[in-house]
């Protein structure tokens, strides 16, 4: 009989220990990943951390095996929110380094910037256009057609390379002058200039944004284009 009590005593007692750490792990594992979300969203935001936290001398672009919780996004609006922040910070800055300016939904998935090999995690493709979405709607992303299927990636907008490239215009008298569109991105005089070897649709578009604010005049000659600063 004491023996039974003992048992029942010692069963109250065990169930009591493991639901204490059942929910001293819930807490622990939540505070975990709170801590998780804000150090991913201080290194995203931030350019030359994010640069210094990916392993650029190997070309692996994926977040340490400790955030698997970035892979899925959380139904909770706030940190939803914290998640679509970094997402849209890291792939903006994954486009900037490896000079990437256009993007096909179709292979998405296979970036590296969405996937983790080392740790067999990936965004899912549900969730990776939502991402998309969200770069389009913070002017990153501009979708080429009406299927959303691909689109240009901007990690400065149009305007601003507009702005950039004129500014190099100004500084070079060029003002009324006819540049192509080959001396703008490959010419020697921008070899130090960033828009350097910028994707050429993206290029067209930054001038076109000239063109809208009467700064400069796009011209077709034949198989070439130019414009003409103003």
């Amino acid at each position: 009989m004491r023996s039974s009590r003992m048992h029942q005593v010692h069963g109250v007692a065990g169930a009591r220990r493991e639901q204490e750490q059942h929910t001293s792990f819930s807490v622990g594992s939540q505070q975990r990943i709170e801590n998780q979300m804000n150090i991913l969203h201080t290194y995203a935001t931030d350019f030359t951390a994010a640069i210094s936290f990916f392993s650029v001398a190997t070309n692996d672009w994926f977040w340490q095996a400790s955030f698997l919780v970035f892979y899925k996004l959380q139904p909770n609006a706030d940190v939803r929110k914290t998640q679509l922040d970094a997402w849209c910070s890291l792939v903006v800055t994954w486009a900037k380094h490896k000079n990437i300016s256009q993007i096909d939904v179709t292979e998405a998935s296979t970036l590296p910037v969405f996937s983790n090999d080392s740790i067999k995690r990936s965004l899912p493709r549900d969730s990776i256009n939502i991402v998309l979405e969200e770069l389009a709607k913070r002017g990153n992303l501009e979708w080429t057609d009406k299927s959303k299927r691909r689109g240009y990636l901007f990690w400065r907008s149009a305007g601003e390379w507009g702005q950039q490239i004129y500014s190099w215009a100004v500084s070079n008298s060029k003002i009324n002058t006819v540049c192509t569109i080959y001396e703008l991105n490959q010419g020697d005089d921008t070899q130090s200039c960033e828009f350097h070897g910028l994707d050429t649709d993206i290029l067209v578009k930054a001038l076109q944004s000239l063109q809208m604010n009467g700064k400069a005049e796009l011209m077709d000659f034949g198989d070439n284009q130019g414009v003409k600063f103003l």
